[in-house]
């Protein structure tokens, strides 16, 4: 498996993490069904960043008339915990749209020596 690879397995397992502690079993399988009606089936969100991102701040809100912008909140939150994981600093990720902090994050991944277990 290479470095990209594992990167993506970080990247879903996090994901899947965050949202089901977040929204629970059932608001979890809701939105992976959206998704995949949608052409982002669960395997290919590392793929298509941007097609998740609208995707997901269309079901859950991103800020823009809804009270508080879950899906923004629920982003931040993957890339915490997700810089957790990889051991990167987030004074090393800049804020900003999903998909970039995320093709961020995989660009640093792939510059480092260590690499974290996959869980």
């Amino acid at each position: 498996m290479d470095n990209s690879e594992i990167f993506d397995r970080l990247l879903l397992q996090t994901i899947d993490e965050t949202v089901r502690y977040c929204l629970g079993e059932i608001n979890t399988q809701l939105i992976y069904n959206h998704l995949e009606k949608k052409g982002c089936p669960l395997q290919e969100i590392p793929k298509k960043l941007d097609i998740f991102t609208r995707e997901f701040e269309n079901l859950i809100g991103a800020g823009r008339g809804q009270i508080l912008g879950a899906a923004k909140i629920l982003e931040d939150s993957i890339v915490k915990m997700l810089c957790t994981k990889l051991e990167i600093s987030l004074s090393e990720n800049s804020a900003g749209y999903f998909p970039n902090q995320v093709k961020n994050l995989k660009e640093i991944y792939t510059r480092q020596a260590v690499r974290p277990k996959l869980i």
